[in-house]
C-alpha cells in the first residue's frame, strides 16, 4: 500500500525474532540509498531484448550508487559484481 502510494518500497524492522529471523539484530545499522528512477514503457509482452535492456540499465544504476556511497559507508576497499 506504501509502496503503491509513494512508488517507493521500504524497508522497516527492529529487533530480533524467531519469528523474523531476516530483520536486522538490534544495534545493526542499516544504510538505504535511492538511486534515479529508470522510466519504464508498460508492455503486455515485452521482448527479451527489451527485458535484457533495462536489466542491464537496473545493473549498472546499482553499481553507480554503490560506487558513489561507498565510501560514506565503511565499503571504499569493495568493488560490487552484479551477475
Amino acid at each position: 500500500m506504501i509502496a503503491k502510494k509513494f512508488s517507493v518500497a521500504l524497508l522497516l524492522g527492529y529487533g530480533y525474532s524467531k519469528w523474523c529471523f531476516w530483520l536486522p539484530h538490534k544495534g545493526v545499522t542499516v544504510n538505504q540509498v535511492f538511486g534515479k528512477p529508470i522510466p519504464v514503457e508498460k508492455k503486455a509482452d515485452p521482448s527479451a531484448e527489451e527485458i535484457e535492456k533495462l536489466h542491464d540499465q537496473y545493473e549498472r544504476e546499482l553499481v553507480r550508487i554503490f560506487d558513489k556511497y561507498k565510501e560514506k559507508y565503511g565499503y571504499g576497499y569493495c568493488t560490487l559484481h552484479v551477475r
